[in-house]
């Protein structure tokens, strides 16, 4: 199973990208990979499997999109999405990691933001700030914490199991948040 599944819940592993032609995400009971699921839908960012019915999809910048934030079923079908605002200056991006209460009715996400730069001239922008949101399943910000843009190894954040507390890890130093 270790070759196989990228992301993990009580009873599956998940491998986004199975295909890297039509970028299906499937996933396999454990220790069963011979009888694997494909489930309709993208992991072309983030993927994060917040239990086995419900999926948080952070997807990057593109062309056409600053990048948004989905949350989806095993069906498919979108519980809520929010696109990251569109503005000239400054630029939002959703971060590439997650972390869930234990029922996945509460997530949090890092959401950079980014002045300056040129994709025509193939020019990075400035990371100016750095923030930890917190959401519930149904699409409602619950907070909005800012933390140091500096990359660190020591950086970490997590959700309690019952998704009331946040606990930041930066730089050495953990802070605990209260989530109404």
């Amino acid at each position: 199973m270790g070759d196989y599944g990228e992301k993990i819940t009580d009873q599956f592993a998940y491998w986004p990208n199975y295909d890297r032609d039509d970028k299906r995400t499937v996933r396999f009971p454990f220790c069963d990979v011979d009888h694997f699921q494909e489930l309709s839908l993208s992991g072309g960012g983030g993927f994060f499997p917040l239990g086995d019915d419900a999926f948080l999809l952070l997807e990057g910048e593109s062309k056409n999109s600053p990048g948004e934030v989905q949350l989806v079923g095993s069906d498919a079908r979108v519980k809520f999405r929010q696109e990251m605002p569109k503005n000239d200056t400054p630029q939002y991006y959703a971060g590439f990691w997650a972390t869930s209460d234990e029922r996945g009715d509460r997530f949090a996400f890092t959401v950079d933001t980014w002045r300056g730069g040129s994709r025509s001239f193939d020019i990075s922008g400035k990371l100016v700030a750095r923030r930890i949101v917190v959401y519930s399943e149904s699409g409602e910000e619950l907070a909005s914490i800012p933390v140091s843009t500096a990359d660190h190894r020591d950086f970490d954040f997590s959700l309690s199991p019952d998704g009331h507390r946040l606990a930041i890890l930066d730089e050495g130093v953990v802070t605990v948040i209260e989530i109404p």
